[in-house]
């Protein structure tokens, strides 16, 4: 492992040698993730490569990001990449059921934006002050190929979600360049922005609606809490793929700087995410192994769901 930053030339070079590409987002994707993953395989494929992607199931809202076609859904095992290129990866364990093979192919590549990571490929490309790892893969594909309609729109929702529709402190003027750039090939962004930003399924309302019912506001510290169990997902006919927006939702209310989201992975695992205005969570979720960036981050605990709650709220009352 090189553990630093390689030149864009050199991963471009590094990409332009290889010819059986194997590319993965982390588990339960969002659409940086896949929308930074199928915009590589569609590039890649123009330039004649073969390539194979390894997505978990999403939400079928994010259906509306093109390329999935190239998402590989037989066994893995046969896979033999003579490269494998991790995306929107801020830890090597953030590659879920495909980690094995990234650790057995010769020639790795991590593109990604989160604070945390740790330069775990060969190669990387890494910036934590970019809004996302579809705004760095747009910097590789550009260099690489002519960007058509369905690749400028895969990298547009995966900028326009982790950009927070734009708002995002490390939105700068070069994502905005690069937002305009994609508009030039007539990408249908207000349908874009409808699906995946405004749009809530059934089953994302029904969990929604039970999250924020549920809701704590502590008095001591300026910070809310709700929690999920796997009655609350089974009574909403709901899973981990539909909880997107809770936890962003409870940090906007008045005089809360911190927002967690707790949910059941298992009986004695719990999944936290948390959200701030001001305060480095990401060095809270690090504490516990966890991580992602300063004002949005996660961390898996093997604890349930109480005592989760508390390891992380005697954290932040430390911090405050």
């Amino acid at each position: 492992m090189e553990n630093k930053n390689s030149d864009l030339s050199k991963i471009i070079s590094v990409i332009e040698k290889s010819n059986n590409i194997v590319i993965a987002g982390h588990t339960n994707p969002d659409p940086d993730s896949i929308g930074s993953c199928l915009a590589m395989a569609m590039a890649l494929n123009k330039k004649g490569k073969k390539v194979n992607v390894l997505l978990e199931d999403f939400s079928r809202k994010f259906d509306i990001i093109p390329g999935k076609n190239f998402i590989f859904k037989g066994d893995i095992n046969i896979l033999k990449p003579d490269l494998f290129i991790s995306l929107d990866c801020g830890g090597i364990e953030r590659l879920g059921n495909s980690l094995d093979l990234f650790k057995e192919c010769e020639n790795t590549i991590v593109i990604d934006h989160h604070i945390s990571n740790n330069y775990f490929g060969k190669y990387n490309f890494i910036n934590p002050n970019v809004s996302s790892a579809s705004e760095l893969v747009y910097k590789i594909i550009v260099n690489i190929c002519d960007i058509d309609k369905d690749i400028a729109s895969a990298i547009y929702a995966g900028i326009l979600v982790d950009s927070g529709g734009f708002r995002h402190k490390t939105t700068s003027s070069e994502t905005l360049k690069i937002a305009s750039c994609l508009l030039e090939k007539d990408i249908d962004f207000s349908n874009i922005y409808n699906r995946l930003i405004k749009m809530k399924t059934y089953e994302e309302f029904s969990i929604f609606k039970k999250a924020i019912g549920k809701a704590i506001v502590l008095k001591d510290i300026p910070v809310a809490y709700t929690t999920l169990t796997f009655e609350d997902f089974k009574e909403c006919n709901a899973d981990n793929k539909d909880i997107g927006g809770i936890v962003e939702f409870i940090l906007n209310m008045e005089g809360i700087e911190v927002s967690i989201l707790a949910y059941q992975k298992s009986e004695s695992e719990t999944k936290i995410s948390l959200r701030s205005k001001n305060i480095d969570v990401n060095k809270i979720a690090s504490q516990f192994g966890g991580g992602g960036h300063i004002n949005a981050s996660g961390v898996t605990l093997r604890k349930n769901i109480e005592d989760s709650i508390e390891d992380i709220l005697s954290c932040l009352r430390k911090e405050f």
